[in-house]
Parts: C-alpha cells; structure tokens; sequence
C-alpha cells in the first residue's frame, strides 16, 4: 500500500490499508464503483506469483485472506445480499503468492518484496482503465 500511495495520486482514488477487516470491509467499500484488493493468496503457484482476479473467479478464491474474521468471497456475497445497490459493481483482487501467511512478520518475503513492482502496476492499470494481467 506504501508503494501505491507513492505512485498513485488520483483524485478519485482512495488508498485504504484495512490489515484484518474481515466484516468491516463492508462499511469501508460502500458506496464506491470499483474495489481494488491488494491481498496475499496461497494457490500453490510459485511465491511471489502475481494474480489477477475478477469477477467468479474472486468469489472462488476462498485461499484469499486466511486468518481474517470472514474471508473476502464470503464478505462480498454478504454485502450483495444486504446491500446490492451500495456494494461495488465491479471487483478486482490483485494478489502475490506467499510461500508462508501463517508467520506474522513486518518483513516481506525475497520472492514477494521482488513482486511488489509488478502488483503496483497492475494496480495502476486498473486505476488507469486497464488490465496489465
């Protein structure tokens, strides 16, 4: 997110480092057209792999955000069911494979800090427009 408030500064862009949100997310993402999650994910591909996510295929990625309250496909399909018309109309998850979540540290990984470039432009991609998947 650090990476992103540096190289991101639009006017209709809001950067929100929201850790282990779980439900709470619902409150933070209401209102707004897009959602941009940045996240770790563990799929088995090779750590430090950047993934781009949309539409069903975020609402299977239950390997998203392990350890959070509730994870992101389950937030989303809550808030959907309780509030379709405040919910985002479109979702896009970008994601770096880690090799561990279950370690809690302040320092990245070599494979995911080497990684943070490629999600950053992704991301940008997608405040721009596009996709860079």
């Amino acid at each position: 997110m650090r990476a992103l408030r540096e190289r991101i500064a639009q006017e209709n862009v809001d950067i929100l480092e929201v850790g282990t949100a779980g439900l709470s997310i619902l409150d933070l993402v209401a209102g707004y057209d897009r959602l941009i999650v940045v996240d770790a994910i563990v799929s088995g591909a090779d750590p430090g792999t950047v993934h781009e996510l949309r539409g069903a295929d975020v609402a299977r990625a239950s390997h998203l955000g392990p350890g959070h309250d509730a994870d992101l496909p389950t937030v989303l399909a809550l808030g959907e069911k309780l509030a379709a018309e405040q919910m985002p109309s479109e979702v896009v998850v970008v994601a770096v494979e880690a090799a561990d979540i279950a370690t809690v540290s302040a320092d990245l990984s070599p494979e995911v800090k080497a990684a943070v470039p490629n999600a950053t432009a992704r991301v940008e991609a997608i405040c721009s427009g596009g996709s860079a998947a």
